[in-house]
């Protein structure tokens, strides 16, 4: 029972701090100016990979898959597209 209350609540912690970054970065890109979903890129060199990865997998001891990039890419398009519909109705 306990061990499976600790999976739940890192589990949870998981998606926070991964939630929490998507917002920052899409909030982020608005602020500079990003008006369109295409000139957003994720790539192994950019920032939010850098966090997340550092935070998730510190000592490089996991070869990260390409379709992580991809899902990154993906949640981040999410975040930024449903920030700029709720800022162009304020």
């Amino acid at each position: 029972m306990i061990f499976e209350m600790l999976i739940i609540v890192c589990f949870l912690q998981f998606r926070e701090f991964y939630y929490i970054q998507m917002e920052k970065y899409a909030r982020q890109a608005l602020s500079e100016g990003i008006k369109n979903s295409e000139d957003l890129h994720v790539s192994v060199d950019n920032e939010l990979y850098r966090v997340l990865n550092l935070h998730y997998n510190r000592n490089n001891h996991i070869e990260v898959s390409v379709c992580y990039i991809h899902t990154i890419h993906k949640d981040i398009l999410m975040s930024w597209a449903l920030i700029f519909v709720v800022n162009i109705d304020e």
